[in-house]
């Protein structure tokens, strides 16, 4: 058991290593291949996507349990870049999954790509905002719901990076989608953003300027106590709507981010959603609360 472990944090060590590093390591001679490395992470987990100067790419998933454990995934092919767009072309899969437990074995597969038995991002546009690039697919998952809550029933990586973008939360910052860090230009720089870069069917989605919205009708409560409940929800009315360029999804908050929405429905001139509260609130007091995308 000791040596599955020491034997995981060894490759899980070397594949938490920093971009940089690895950059570095791939330029070590003119003689080598350049690769530019996109990345994102999470709790034991991370995402890589390395792009190589004669258009090959690997696309890795790592993962690793709190419980020992863990595995690799490893997508190889070639791709194409071409008006800020790159396709991928999937061909070999090598798969790794390190046991929890001593008495099993590490699980090693190599195998042909099959989109119909696993399925990955095959086609990335390149958006640069502030310091970062980012490469961001249009692939569409569905959301599961929440505690009959309002929530988007479909995301990609465009939307989810429009609430990013529209409200500079650290809430959605690094949420999923892959990005270079540019170490050579300052975080606070904040050039004019190029929204042309963004496809045409998700540009609805950035906003030119924050919105300020307030609640103003209170429409239904309902009582809800349960084993994971125990409080209201409370149908609310915005002054806001669709020509104000409030859609379904955006995200709002009130100034010291203690109440935050996002949008379950909209006319014209005004926009609605539910909100949680607990049983010691006076749902009548979310009347007149400002909300905004975000807060100078």
């Amino acid at each position: 058991m000791k040596s599955h472990i020491l034997l995981f944090c060894l490759l899980f060590s070397f594949l938490s290593c920093t971009d940089k590093n690895i950059s570095g390591n791939d330029k070590i001679s003119a003689s080598q291949v350049d690769t530019l490395i996109y990345s994102s992470r999470g709790f034991n987990a991370g995402h890589k996507l390395k792009l190589t100067s004669n258009n090959n790419f690997v696309d890795e998933e790592y993962w690793a349990s709190c419980f020992g454990g863990g595995g690799l995934r490893k997508v190889s092919g070639t791709y194409v870049t071409k008006n800020g767009k790159t396709v991928l072309n999937p061909e070999n899969v090598d798969y790794i999954e390190h046991p929890s437990f001593e008495d099993d074995t590490i699980k090693r597969s190599n195998f042909s790509y099959n989109s119909d038995s696993l399925k990955i991002k095959t086609e990335y546009f390149l958006i640069e905002w502030r310091r970062n690039k980012y490469f961001l697919a249009e692939t569409e998952i569905e959301i599961p719901e929440f505690e009959n809550l309002p929530t988007p029933k479909y995301e990609n990586d465009f939307i989810r990076f429009a609430q990013y973008f529209n409200s500079e939360s650290r809430r959605f910052k690094f949420d999923g989608f892959l990005y270079f860090d540019n170490e050579n230009t300052c975080d606070s720089l904040n050039p004019k953003f190029d929204y042309k870069q963004i496809p045409e069917k998700w540009r609805k989605y950035f906003l030119y300027k924050p919105i300020a919205t307030e609640i103003i009708k209170l429409l239904n409560v309902e009582r809800v106590k349960d084993k994971y409940s125990d409080g209201f929800y409370c149908q609310v009315e915005l002054n806001k709507g669709e020509k104000d360029s409030v859609y379904t999804g955006l995200y709002f908050k009130n100034k010291r981010s203690r109440l935050t929405i996002f949008i379950d429905s909209t006319s014209k001139n005004k926009s609605y959603t539910t909100i949680y509260m607990s049983k010691d609130k006076n749902p009548k007091n979310l009347i007149g609360t400002e909300l905004r995308t975000r807060w100078e």
